[in-house]
């Protein structure tokens, strides 16, 4: 693999090359600042090999197979020591590892890269700084995942570099780009709902189509069945079941969206906040909350929108101020209420316009 196969993270990509080449400096010390599946780690281990590589290619990728370029993949390099803070976190450990015996390195560096960064310990961390001050010849390549976690001193001695989410749709093609290479046939809308659900990290999405094209068919219902997004339909029926003061139907489909009533609760609240967005800003000003709300055709929306329509109607009242209550009690539901109790509620809010506006009348 070479720094041509990165997506989404061209300005870092063409600034590690340039050191690399000897045009432009990172300097000595790198940290990557990224959620999971960012890439992070796969550009840190790419540059790591690329630095102690025997023959690097034209554009300063690393051959891939010399024994430098193995080494770092196997974990194997006397040049390449690879930490994982998260379990090996404490100073004795760390310490072990940062200092190891560098006789054996063949290579004109030594590289210690450190994953998850911010779970160093504090006297860890002091271990690594002592080491990354006194030592020449060793390079530090930090990979955080919480910013605000990351020892000051570490990052005050590094470059930082923030992983840039990538925009849905740029996540598509590149979806759409690997389809056609392995010959998966697939549905757009599929990857998609895979883009949007991998809220901009280019390797969560490689993921989810893995997990997706493993169980069947690309199709939109499997993608949304495998990642836990199938819930928008039965959502939609139970919000217009609730306008509708239905509460048989409501019951029924608010059990149909998830496991439990906590993810029923947060469905809901996802709903209401996304038709409150829409009638503010209008159905092409925003993009949906959720994937699964995404998902969701215009008939459907034209569903919901006709059931405001009517209430706006029973109650005699505004449609803004309707949807806008609406989210404010979702808002508001906390779980081990029983569910039929807080429909009843939502009946009873409802109710209390037509009440309210009889009052004012007389």
């Amino acid at each position: 693999m070479g720094f041509d196969r990165i997506v989404g993270q061209d300005l870092l990509v063409e600034a590690l090359r340039g050191h690399l080449s000897g045009g432009t400096s990172v300097g000595r010390h790198l940290a990557f600042f990224g959620g999971p599946g960012s890439g992070k780690k796969t550009i840190a281990k790419l540059y790591s090999q690329a630095l102690i590589c025997d023959s690097p290619m034209a554009d300063g990728s690393p051959c891939g197979v010399c024994v430098e370029c193995d080494g770092v993949r196997s974990g194997g390099n006397w040049a390449y020591v690879q930490i994982d803070a998260s379990k090996q976190g404490d100073e004795e450990t760390a310490r072990t590892l940062v200092e190891r015996d560098g006789t054996l390195n063949t290579a004109g560096v030594r590289i210690v890269l450190i994953d998850h960064a911010e779970r160093l310990q504090a006297p860890a961390a002091d271990a690594a700084l002592k080491t990354l001050e006194r030592e020449t010849q060793t390079i530090f390549i930090f990979l955080v995942s919480d910013e605000q976690r990351f020892s000051g001193a570490l990052r005050s001695r590094c470059n930082v570099f923030r992983m840039r989410p990538m925009e849905a749709r740029e996540i598509v093609g590149h979806l759409a780009a690997a389809c056609a290479r392995d010959s998966i046939e697939h549905e757009v809308a599929a990857l998609d709902v895979i883009a949007q659900a991998a809220r901009g990290t280019y390797g969560t999405s490689l993921r989810m189509l893995a997990a997706v094209s493993g169980r069947g068919p690309l199709t939109l219902t499997n993608a949304l069945t495998e990642l836990g997004l199938a819930w928008g339909p039965a959502a939609s029926h139970c919000y217009r079941a609730l306008l509708a003061e239905q509460l048989d139907e409501a019951l029924s489909a608010f059990e149909s969206i998830g496991p439990d009533q906590p993810a029923g609760i947060r469905a809901m609240q996802a709903a209401s906040l996304e038709l409150e967005l829409r009638h503010e800003l209008g159905s092409n000003g925003v993009s949906a909350i959720s994937p699964a709300l995404a998902a969701l055709s215009l008939s459907d929306w034209a569903q919901v929108e006709a059931d405001l329509e009517r209430a706006r109607r029973r109650y005699e009242v505004d449609i803004g101020s309707l949807v806008r209550d609406a989210a404010q009690f979702w808002r508001d539901v906390r779980p081990g209420v029983p569910i039929a109790l807080i429909f009843r509620r939502f009946f009873e809010r409802l109710r209390g316009r037509v009440e309210q506006r009889c009052s004012a009348a007389l």
